[in-house]
């Protein structure tokens, strides 16, 4: 019989890189067997929770159509505010105010793009990387290049954010699943979900039919600007420092971790779910470059490569 290669790769296609991803974390667990050690495990699950929340948000935007490279700058600004803030009028009103700040960024950068007529993903780059710079040069004249350390002791909402878990899963993740599921619900059970996603889909068929396109990238932005800066919190707990450089790599790791998620690059179709298993592989091959003594560079030279690679099948799919 003779074997169609063709449609064998159309077969493996989709799970390419998450099959890539499984081969390394299993040569690390052979080169380093503390690889599955109920601590690493823990850790990765630490790992876990800022990005994982952030990608939430990205989902959105991709899935809506559009591309956002500004949320390293929100990521930044939120976390050295907001932990600037917590020393002088306490934890909770500090977090709830850097809530609204990323809110805030978020709904500027939508503001930015309707203004602009931005009508897809490769305008969008351009602009929220802008806007991202705008964000991160704030962040640096807030903190006027220092790094941000947490003053008068670290309070017991902050330890038990950054460090409490429970039967050994991190607080941090348990916060993921419920910000997770809310999110899932929106996006596909509600109209403004749907209409995110028919957005995606074709913009110009959504504007004719009455959708309310500017409104959409609002709330699509907003949503982002929330998850970042949750996800900037979770971040800070963990560390007690904050600086104008905190959201450095996100926009990578945020990208790749929806890409391989199986959300369509060009927006339409998508799930926060999918996300979640993208965010874990991510996780999982950070931790595994971590533990193989790969370099810093290399490492973002290797999920640069992988990025490349999940996009060019994406397209391949299409």
């Amino acid at each position: 019989m003779k074997v169609s290669w063709n449609k064998i790769w159309n077969a493996i296609n989709p799970y390419v890189v998450i099959i890539a991803i499984c081969m390394l974390g299993v040569y690390t667990a052979i080169v380093e067997p503390k690889f599955f050690a109920a601590d690493n495990f823990q850790n990765i699950l630490r790992q876990f929770g800022a990005l994982s929340l952030a990608s939430v948000g990205m989902t959105f935007v991709i899935i809506s159509g559009l591309f956002d490279l500004s949320i390293v700058g929100i990521f930044s600004l939120v976390s050295v505010v907001t932990l600037g803030l917590v020393g002088i009028i306490g934890a909770i009103p500090a977090m709830l105010l850097g809530m609204v700040l990323g809110i805030l960024c978020g709904i500027i950068d939508a503001l930015c793009l309707v203004l602009a007529g931005a009508r897809n993903d490769a305008e969008a780059v351009f602009i929220t990387y802008g806007m991202g710079t705008v964000f991160s040069a704030v962040a640096l004249m807030y903190c006027k290049g220092q790094t941000i350390r947490l003053s008068g002791g670290v309070s017991p909402l902050i330890n038990f954010i950054g460090w409490g878990s429970y039967l050994y899963i991190p607080v941090s993740f348990f916060l993921f699943l419920i910000v997770m599921l809310i999110a899932h619900f929106f996006l596909s059970k509600t109209k403004t979900g749907t209409e995110i996603r028919m957005m995606g889909g074709n913009r110009e068929a959504a504007r004719l039919a009455g959708l309310l396109i500017s409104r959409n990238t609002v709330i699509v932005f907003a949503i982002l600007g929330l998850t970042a800066t949750i996800g900037a919190i979770v971040n800070f707990t963990r560390t007690t420092t904050a600086a104008a450089g905190a959201g450095a790599g996100y926009e990578v790791n945020t990208i790749l971790a929806v890409v391989i998620g199986g959300t369509r690059i060009k927006g339409g179709h998508g799930s926060v779910l999918r996300t979640t298993i993208g965010v874990f592989l991510v996780t999982i091959l950070e931790n595994a470059l971590n533990m193989i003594g790969l370099s810093s560079y290399m490492k973002e030279a290797v999920k640069g490569l992988i990025l490349i690679l999940a996009i060019w099948l994406d397209y391949r799919r299409e």
